[in-house]
């Protein structure tokens, strides 16, 4: 049985945003040995009944460029799927996940599950295969660290060392490195 960390880039922080790229891995919690990935980026332009910010396009824009080009992606068709695409890969991966058997879905906030929720229900036949308790907030876990004193800072540093903000493939094995650092610090 495996755990999940889900992380979605979007063009809004409503649960009716459009999504640019999510990203899906799965883990074994006790080795934090990755066993199987899934990263898709959403073509923006057809997720035309899901709402864009002016706000989070802005800060977007206001990006190094390496984070840029993953928002140039999702405005073209050849590099981005389709909502309908989009839906069947992120609903098919989840049942497939579902199926091995997941213990925990870890996300960074309650940002990524209403929105990933949301969209599966809009724009798919899948449903959303998980129950509200396997929903776990890595952002707790943090608190949690540094309220007993330990470098929560530090270890973000070294958990996004070589790695790329702001694109979900990138921040989901970030926050596996985080996970594991966090939860090696709890056990003592």
């Amino acid at each position: 049985m495996n755990d999940l960390m889900i992380d979605i880039e979007t063009l809004d922080t409503e649960e009716t945003a459009v999504i640019v790229q999510i990203a899906i891995i799965a883990f074994d919690i006790e080795t934090f040995e990755v066993q199987r990935t899934y990263s898709y980026v959403g073509n923006a332009q057809d997720q035309y009944t899901r709402s864009v910010s002016y706000d989070t396009l802005k800060w977007w824009l206001d990006q190094p460029p390496e984070v840029v080009e993953l928002l140039k992606l999702a405005f073209d068709p050849a590099e981005s799927y389709d909502t309908d695409t989009l839906a069947m890969h992120v609903g098919s991966a989840l049942e497939v996940e579902s199926n091995f058997g997941v213990r925990h879905i870890w996300t960074q906030g309650v940002f990524d599950l209403p929105i990933t929720k949301n969209f599966l229900a809009q724009s798919s036949e899948f449903e959303y295969p998980f129950k509200y308790y396997q929903e776990k907030d890595l952002r707790t876990v943090q608190s949690m660290c540094a309220w007993l004193g330990y470098d929560t800072k530090a270890a973000k540093a070294a958990a996004t060392e070589g790695l790329t903000a702001h694109n979900a493939y990138d921040d989901c094995l970030a926050q596996i490195k985080l996970l594991k650092t966090y939860m090696g610090w709890l056990k003592k």
